[in-house]
């Protein structure tokens, strides 16, 4: 607690400057002395500087130190000092009656318990267990403000004897209700009720057991408890975690719940907590205002567990972006998808639609599960935009324009809806508003968000690999057609592609002409893939 090395190697105790104060008082049996009240002013025990509050009274003892010729020297030094977080004001310690929970000797018994629960992401629990092994004093969990839960207790003013409301009582005031007794049971002295109230924290590390109705319906407990799932920011771990996880302990021998989902903080664009004294606020509303609810929804679930990430609206114009594709590819599909009999004679691109499809499902439910939802979100997004937007509905077009296909249209009917459904958690209003467009009738549920999630199953791996083969050929073709300056949905006559040996070719071949609207195609083997017109030199 001191380096002998430092100024004269003494080591001085106050009671109580801090915590190290606190604990050698406690070693050593030292007598306690109050020499500042509830009101930051000095006591009695301070002599002539009574009255004067903390600050001030340091400058009145340095001020007779140099009018005795006894002060040899004063300077500034760096030093932590435990601080207001509002007002920056320095904590000054006092010594008040309050009420404790035993929680040290329990710290075994909550660190075994704790393993039980599946932290999202994994490396948060070492805080809550850093914090239990760290824990020296037992929870204070009184305090004197002006209002909270009242402690339910009075105080016998003779012998100081304690007595609790009943459960009858509840909720009880004190201070003003009457003691389930006239007087104390010990000494028969009067009664005063306590003026002290509840941490905050006491009280909220029972919400899961309110909320599944511990000792009030016990059939529901059972089936509530533990509840699934805790979600909070990581700086209250040590407390909103610990404290929740101690108070289900103590009560009821189990974890709280079975998953604890950590976030992290919004910060500014600046990259610093936001504050109203520094001007870089961001105002939710702002952002609804401008962009709509969905956008701002779109930002804060790309936001990975346990991140602090600043507030970008780049990122969140990006999520208004999807919302307007989400609606055009929308118009497309709908206005094919009126009435058609659902077949299954699919194309091999179809086969690798749905495949994409069925791997996004999985991927997707799985990130969902583990309330990754940045990660699922990247993925539908992904799918969405690249797969079919930028690809498949293009493949798809000629096939309803020209073929009138029946399948065509039940891929596309599936993969939407699928797209919709996975997306509404997080976009909850414009997939119900296509939702209600496109599907409702169909489908015939109310609501998107009452629909069963999607789960398709379908994993056709030549056809994947041979649509790659496709995709390249389509890619290939744009751009010979774009280099051209030939419209991509104006027909051409010929065209010869130069390609290495693919197996693939020839299966993909009449998919990409219709795509291309090219009449014929004529393939050479070559080392690289090009094209050309016939007439042109090889």
């Amino acid at each position: 607690a001191a380096d002998p090395e430092f100024g004269t190697g003494a080591l001085m105790v106050c009671t109580f400057g801090d915590k190290d104060d606190v604990q050698l008082v406690q070693k050593h049996g030292a007598t306690v002395i109050r020499a500042i009240d509830t009101e930051g002013l000095m006591t009695d025990a301070a002599g002539p500087y009574k009255g004067l509050a903390a600050p001030k009274a340091r400058e009145r003892i340095k001020d007779d130190l140099r009018a005795a010729s006894l002060l040899t020297g004063s300077g500034t030094i760096r030093q932590r000092v435990g601080v207001c977080w509002r007002c920056q004001t320095p904590v000054e310690y006092i010594i008040t009656p309050q009420w404790f929970l035993k929680i040290v000797e329990h710290k075994e018994r909550f660190l075994e318990i704790q393993k039980k629960i599946a932290w999202y992401p994994e490396h948060m629990r070492v805080r809550l267990e850093n914090w239990i092994e760290s824990l020296n004093w037992d929870w204070c969990i009184s305090r004197q403000r002006y209002f909270a839960t009242p402690v339910p207790v009075w105080e016998c003013s003779g012998c100081g004897e304690v007595v609790p409301a009943e459960a009858r009582q509840c909720y009880v005031e004190p201070t003003v209700d009457d003691p389930p007794q006239a007087d104390c049971p010990k000494c028969h002295g009067a009664l005063t009720g306590s003026s002290d109230v509840f941490d905050t924290w006491f009280d909220s590390s029972i919400t899961p057991l309110v909320n599944a109705r511990w000792k009030t319906n016990d059939e529901l407990f059972r089936k509530l408890f533990p509840m699934d799932l805790r979600p909070q920011a990581h700086d209250i771990i040590r407390t909103w975690v610990f404290y929740t996880l101690a108070r289900s302990v103590l009560l009821t021998g189990q974890a709280p719940f079975r998953d604890v989902a950590i976030s992290g903080f919004i910060l500014a664009p600046d990259g610093r907590p936001m504050h109203t004294s520094w001007g870089n606020v961001v105002d939710p509303l702002e952002v609804v205002e401008k962009l709509g609810a969905d956008p701002l929804r779109y930002y804060a679930a790309r936001c990975g567990l346990g991140v602090d990430t600043a507030f970008d609206w780049n990122s969140t114009k990006h999520g208004s972006d999807l919302c307007v594709k989400l609606w055009n590819i929308s118009r497309f599909v709908a206005s094919h998808i009126e009435s058609f009999e659902p077949e299954e004679d699919y194309t091999v691109m179809d086969r690798w639609i749905l495949s994409e499809l069925s791997e996004l499902i999985g991927g997707v439910t799985a990130a969902y599960d583990a309330y990754g939802f940045d990660k699922g979100l990247r993925l539908i997004e992904h799918f969405a935009w690249h797969r079919l937007a930028d690809n498949y509905l293009e493949i798809v077009k000629h096939r309803i324009y020209d073929h009138n296909s029946d399948t065509a249209r039940h891929v596309l009917y599936r993969i939407l809806l699928s797209i919709l459904k996975m997306l509404s958690p997080i976009l909850p209003h414009i997939t119900e508003e296509l939702y209600q467009r496109i599907f409702r009738e169909r489908e015939g549920t109310e609501t998107i968000h009452l629909t069963r999630w999607p789960t398709f199953e379908f994993r056709d791996e030549e056809a994947t690999e041979a649509a790659e083969t496709g995709l390249r050929l389509i890619s290939l073709l744009r751009n010979f057609k774009s280099q051209h300056r030939i419209g991509l949905s104006a027909p051409v006559a010929s065209v010869v592609v130069v390609t290495p040996p693919d197996r693939h070719v020839q299966r993909v071949l009449p998919e990409v002409q219709g795509t291309l609207r090219i009449e014929k195609i004529e393939l050479e083997e070559g080392e690289q893939l090009s094209a050309r017109f016939p007439d042109e030199s090889p």
